[in-house]
């Protein structure tokens, strides 16, 4: 949902003002954020009783990607994109698949 925000942010980005771009954008960290509530069959439940950190750091990690998606600024963009291939490159070093 996160890489779909970002990927209608880069369209709204260069196509400014155009209304699919600009709610899929929305609607697409809405659907983030509803994920991430704990309720039955939806993830935030496994996430809340698994680890509480994980909890905080995944509203904290939604909060800082719509606020810099939202900014519509091109800084905001690099920054998100950035941040997420550290984050992917990170997460396939630290798995373990045999």
């Amino acid at each position: 949902s996160l890489i779909l925000s970002l990927l209608f942010a880069i369209g709204l980005y260069l196509f400014p003002n155009t209304y699919f771009f600009e709610k899929g954008l929305i609607s697409n960290l809405i659907l983030a954020a509803v994920t991430l509530i704990p309720l039955p069959q939806l993830e935030g439940l496994a996430i809340f009783f698994g680890s509480r950190l994980l909890y905080l750091s995944a509203w904290i990690i939604l909060a800082l990607t719509a606020i810099l998606l939202l900014s519509q600024t091109f800084i905001g963009l690099i920054i998100t994109i950035t941040v997420g291939l550290i984050a992917l490159f990170v997460f396939y070093m630290t798995s373990t698949t045999k």
